[in-house]
């Protein structure tokens, strides 16, 4: 049985959860809402769906102040009395819980047709057409729990208890049944990205290997051109130095010079135009691979942002599934009937701790988010220190 002190360390630490679930995704709805580079982008779409996670886990942080109630004597009390509190509660995490699920397999949908069949993402799918996905996810979300917990529960017999209340045995099978599925569809979805991905390196590094060659052709030409430059520029300066002498014209037959010299008047090839006269195609030659590496730079930024909101969704996806293990091994074992306080602590604490870690996966893996996060609060922090 905890002690009084062990409930109230709990339920601060549940408090704290729930208060830094809500800042932190709050924020991240302002950035992507106010932020340009975020909202109207080649990414808006994904963007979107990072809006309703964060507006599903900001609704698991408002739930997390509920279950610090369950540690504290006086709410508890009043929570086992009362069916629409208890319930209440309940509801709001398991549609946030259920959001995010759903939500993490139609991004991982929607990024297997962003990167295999990019052709058909960029006809098909819009704005709008997401805006839809995300309301169904949403409807979906809120009848299912809705009615499995209001049809399905145990309060009658075991009072406000997380693990009873909420997991009856039909909920049990579901819940297990979804995050299993949820896993399988999610990991092959990204292991087909993989996949994908791999092959296009493998294409382009091939590509980059036979590369070379063509350099190397073009070397040989530079250097057979600058070879042949050097020799009209040879012939150019032995013409003026043998202008320096004066030619005696009266010997000649004429008037005209004689042979093998030239007059003072004559102009003189510069060494650049000579090595251009002497390779016409050396500077459509450059120009050529100038343009080949402006098309190769911009090719490989256009990948570096395709696979950054797949890194970053991946990410996602696999905290979110470590975190739900604890629960799942609960229901495997059926602990849910003993010592039920603890063992929630336990198996809740890593799923409300992922509402948080979403933030720090936009910050780490995306370097608009990174910036547009420091922009905010820089300003709130100058905001606030300003006399």
């Amino acid at each position: 049985m905890e002690t009084s002190l062990e409930k109230s360390f709990i339920a601060a630490i549940f408090l704290l959860i729930g208060f830094v679930d809500v800042a932190v995704n709050l924020l991240t709805i302002m950035v992507v809402l106010r932020t340009p580079q975020l909202r109207y982008s080649d990414q808006s779409q994904a963007n979107l769906y990072v809006i309703s996670l964060a507006v599903s886990d900001t609704l698991v942080g408002f739930s997390s102040a509920w279950f610090s109630g369950m540690y504290i004597s006086e709410t508890r009390a009043m929570m086992d009395s009362s069916y629409g509190l208890c319930l209440s509660g309940a509801l709001v995490t398991s549609i946030g819980m259920t959001t995010s699920t759903i939500t993490l397999i139609v991004i991982s949908l929607d990024r297997l047709f962003y990167i295999v069949y990019p052709y058909f993402y960029q006809r098909v799918i819009s704005d709008r057409l997401t805006k839809r996905f995300i309301i169904a996810v949403w409807c979906s979300s809120l009848t299912g729990a809705s009615f499995f917990l209001f049809m399905s529960n145990n309060f009658e017999t075991s009072g406000c208890k997380p693990l009873t209340v909420m997991l009856t045995e039909d909920v049990k099978i579901i819940l297990t049944v979804s995050i299993i599925f949820q896993f399988l569809m999610t990991g092959a979805c990204y292991l087909w990205i993989a996949i994908v991905v791999r092959s296009q390196q493998r294409k382009i590094q091939a590509t980059s290997v036979h590369k070379p060659a063509i350099g190397d052709v073009n070397s040989k030409e530079f250097t057979k051109c600058l070879s042949t430059a050097r020799e009209n520029d040879k012939s150019v300066t032995r013409i003026a130095a043998a202008d320096t002498a004066t030619p005696d014209v009266s010997h000649t037959s004429q008037g005209q010079p004689p042979s093998g010299v030239a007059w003072s008047g004559v102009d003189t090839l510069h060494p650049s135009a000579a090595s251009s006269i002497a390779s016409p195609s050396l500077t459509v030659t450059s120009r050529r691979e100038a343009s080949a590496a402006n098309v190769s730079t911009s090719a490989s930024q256009n990948r570096t942002s395709k696979t950054v909101s797949v890194y970053m969704f991946f990410a996602i996806n696999t905290v979110f599934s470590v975190s739900w293990i604890p629960l799942i091994i609960s229901i495997f074992f059926d602990r849910g009937k003993s010592n039920d306080d603890r063992i929630s602590c336990l198996v809740f604490l890593p799923v409300y701790l992922n509402s948080f870690l979403n933030f720090c996966i936009y910050a780490w893996k995306n370097i608009e988010y990174r910036n547009a996060y420091r922009k905010v609060l820089t300003n709130v922090y100058n905001f606030m220190t300003r006399k």
